[in-house]
């Protein structure tokens, strides 16, 4: 029997630091996580759901306080709410302090997981459309939740595109659809999908409308005007079988003389199923709006939606010369979600649109020109 007498209160005290770190950072009570078929919710903490970049795919890190060296490649699902809201695979257990007790762990979604997949043989989708190249490049991929769906892409034939056995799955996925301005999405049950890049400024569902009561912290909603690589011109068009074009319709994009654009940034508009006359109002009204894009970066309660590439609307108060304005933008999550559950909050960015300018006190002598239009010139913010 050791001769050293413990203290009892420098025990409780331990006692009181590890029930403190146990607690930091768990899960809310809307919040589960199983992995492999098990409810792991009270061994995490520090749970974090991210999608960005061109590739689409969401990961999922978290810390776990208990071991994890038997769940490689398990089944990861997240739910908030009751809801699904990250479905993917657990690819690095890790270690964090060399303690096997307390490990950071990552799960990757569908696409996520695609860079680490390769074709394995030569492929060629020279001719195909982009629609059945897109779904056997998801076919070749191993997903927990299936292939996925490709939404539109039936009348785009791709000229060349060929991949060598070392080509990775996720590289082929990004490779057909940028021309295209297809863009790649983990959804929130797991799936894959590709579609057309949603703008700001196109009709379709608004998911939700937040004003500044919704914000979250100090700068909540940040909206920059010169953060955003300008576009020089609008490309509308549609080929034939004779790989011309029935339809090949263009528009510049006027941007202020101080942001040069690149002269080979532009915004394709590919397989147009309308009329050459149609295509030119298209792509005149695509310009009218890239004009006026910005950068917008979004703090807010943690929510199942939107996800990256909903279309949502922000309004915010901002003192003008000519009083106080409310403005509200139409935004896209082009670039990033990131959700922290310990926080219970989401931050998301992407491309906003100015919409509309509503003054909020009335001034005397201020023309309503002023006061209700959607350009940022106008409204005194460029």
């Amino acid at each position: 029997m050791s001769g050293v007498r413990r203290n009892p209160y420098l025990d409780s005290l331990a006692v009181l630091d590890q029930a403190a770190n146990e607690d930091a950072g768990r899960l809310p009570d809307r919040a589960e996580i199983f992995i492999g078929g098990r409810d792991w919710t009270r061994y995490t903490q520090d749970l974090q759901v991210e999608n960005s970049g061109d590739e689409g795919g969401t990961t999922t890190t978290f810390l776990s306080r208990k071991p994890l060296d038997n769940f490689m490649d398990a089944d990861v699902r997240v739910f908030l709410d009751g809801e699904p809201y990250f479905v993917g695979t657990l690819k690095r257990p890790g270690q964090d302090g060399g303690s096997r007790w307390e490990q950071t762990a990552m799960a990757l979604g569908p696409f996520a997981e695609m860079a680490g997949q390769s074709f394995t043989e030569q492929v060629s989708y020279t001719g195909k459309t982009l629609r059945l190249a897109l779904l056997d490049v998801f076919s070749r991929a191993y997903s927990v939740s299936g292939i996925g769906d490709v939404i539109g892409g039936e009348h785009i034939t791709i000229v060349e595109a060929d991949y060598v056995k070392e080509n990775s799955l996720s590289e082929g996925a990004r490779g057909l659809t940028e021309p295209s301005n297809f863009v790649l999405l983990d959804q929130q049950n797991g799936q894959k999908i590709a579609m057309r890049r949603p703008r700001p400024g196109t009709s379709g569902e608004s998911i939700r409308h937040y004003t500044p009561s919704d914000y979250e912290g100090e700068g909540g909603f940040t909206v920059d005007w010169t953060a955003t690589q300008p576009y020089v011109k609008v490309n509308v068009f549609r080929r034939n079988e004779a790989n011309g074009y029935d339809v090949d319709e263009w528009a510049p994009v006027e941007v202020s003389p101080s942001r040069k654009p690149l002269k080979n940034r532009i915004w394709y508009v590919p397989d147009w199923p309308g009329t050459a006359l149609a295509g030119k109002e298209e792509a005149y009204q695509i310009a009218s709006e890239l004009m006026q894009m910005a950068k917008f970066s979004l703090t807010v309660r943690l929510e199942k939606r939107p996800w990256r590439w909903d279309r949502f609307t922000v309004d915010r108060d901002r003192e003008a010369p000519e009083g106080l304005v409310t403005e509200t933008f139409r935004v896209v999550a082009a670039d990033s979600i990131s959700a922290s559950f310990a926080e219970e909050t989401m931050t998301l960015s992407g491309d906003a649109l100015l919409r509309r300018t509503e003054r909020a006190v009335a001034p005397l002598g201020v023309p309503e020109s002023l006061l209700d239009t959607g350009s940022p010139y106008l409204a005194g913010v460029a």
